[in-house]
């Protein structure tokens, strides 16, 4: 359960998660000039504002090499 304003335990990634993901990735890839093999989602924070819910979002990537990285999401309620 989210509490309004504070960021919520770490989470296992889910679909939902994983939908943000595919829906940034073009975004993320032209913003590091960069083309991911894979983009996947890992696990997850969530802040809830009066306003929308921020994601923190732990995403595994690979171009040449594996690494993780870590972005922020905001959607409006």
């Amino acid at each position: 359960m989210d509490i309004l304003g504070r960021w919520s335990e770490l989470k296992p990634a889910d679909n939902e998660v994983q939908e943000i993901c595919d829906q940034v990735k073009p975004d993320v890839e032209k913003l590091l000039h960069m083309k991911f093999e894979t983009f996947r989602a890992l696990v997850h924070r969530t802040l809830l504002l009066a306003g929308g819910m921020h994601y923190l979002i732990q995403i595994r990537h690979e171009v040449e090499v594996q690494e993780d990285k870590h972005f922020k999401e905001f959607k409006t309620l």
